[in-house]
C-alpha cells in the first residue's frame, strides 16, 4: 500500500485570511472544538501506515515545530522541518523535496483539510503511469472538469473559477513534474504545474473521487461551517473523536 517514498505535509502559509489570529498562531495550530487543525491530516497519515513526514514552515515555524516535536515522540512519528525563510509555494515546495531527498513519488496533503477519505484505496488507484494523481470531491468551490473515461482531469480553472469538482488538497505527485515547473519563486502546484501540464505539455492527470463531507478552514466563514457541522452531524462527532483520541493519547 505504501507506494510512494515520502509524505509531505503543507505547513508554511501566513493565514492571511485568517488574521488576526494568525498573528500569533500559525494555520495549522488554530482549534476546531479543541483540535488543532494539523491533526486532521496527520490522522490520515498515521492511519494509513506512514511514521516518517516532510513539514515545510514558514510562519512562526518555531510553534509547529515545537507542537509536533512534542506530539511525535508520543506517537512514534519522525518529523523532517524544511524552514522557508522566503515561501516557495506548494509547487517550489514539493520541487526542492524532489531535489534534495531524490525521490520518485510522494504524497502530499495540505495541513488545513478536515475530511476522511480512505488513502490506501487512494494510494491503490493512483499508480497509475500519470504525472499526479488527485483527490477530488463535489463541491461548491469548483475548480475542476473531469473525463470520466479514462478517469483524468479534463481541465483545471482555479478556485470559483467553473468546474463542478473541488481538489482537496491531497494527492500523489511524480519527480516527473519537475519537468514542468521552472525556477521562479513562489510557484504553484496547481497554476505553474498542473494547469500547465495540461494545457501546454497535453499531460495526463488522474483523479479519484471523495464523496463525503470536506472542510478547509482558509477563512473564518469555513471556520464557522466545520463547528457548523459538528454540531449538526453524528458522524462528523465521531470522527472528530478519533482524532482526538490519536492526537492527544
Amino acid at each position: 500500500m505504501l507506494d510512494v517514498d515520502g509524505v509531505l505535509l503543507l505547513a508554511a502559509g501566513k493565514g492571511e485570511r485568517l488574521k488576526p489570529i494568525t498573528d500569533k498562531i500559525p494555520k495549522p495550530l488554530i482549534k476546531i472544538k479543541g483540535i488543532p487543525s494539523i491533526a486532521f491530516p496527520l490522522f490520515l497519515i498515521y492511519e494509513s501506515g506512514f511514521n516518517e513526514v516532510i513539514v515545510n514552515l514558514h510562519h512562526l515555524p518555531h510553534l509547529i515545530e515545537k507542537e509536533l516535536s512534542d506530539f511525535g515522540k508520543r506517537k512514534k512519528i519522525s518529523f523532517t522541518f524544511i524552514r522557508e525563510d522566503v515561501l516557495l509555494g506548494t509547487g517550489g515546495t514539493i520541487k526542492k523535496v524532489f531535489e534534495e531527498f531524490g525521490f520518485r513519488r510522494i504524497l502530499v496533503m495540505n495541513s488545513d483539510i478536515i475530511c476522511y477519505p480512505d488513502i490506501g484505496k487512494f494510494l491503490e488507484e493512483g499508480k497509475r503511469d500519470f504525472l499526479a494523481h488527485l483527490l477530488i470531491t463535489r463541491g461548491n468551490l469548483g475548480g475542476i472538469d473531469i473525463d470520466e473515461n479514462p478517469g483524468t482531469i479534463a481541465k483545471i480553472y482555479g478556485e470559483g473559477k467553473g468546474g463542478k469538482f473541488t481538489f482537496t488538497g491531497i494527492h500523489i505527485v511524480k519527480s516527473d513534474i519537475l519537468g514542468i515547473l521552472d525556477n521562479k519563486i513562489p510557484l504553484c502546484i496547481v497554476k505553474d504545474g498542473y494547469i500547465k501540464a495540461i494545457e501546454k505539455f497535453g499531460k495526463k492527470i488522474s483523479f479519484s473521487l471523495y464523496d463525503d463531507f470536506f472542510f478547509d478552514i482558509g477563512t473564518f466563514e469555513r471556520l464557522t461551517d466545520v463547528e457548523s457541522a459538528v454540531d449538526k452531524s453524528e458522524k462528523i462527532q465521531q470522527f472528530f473523536e478519533k482524532v482526538r483520541d490519536f492526537y492527544f493519547t
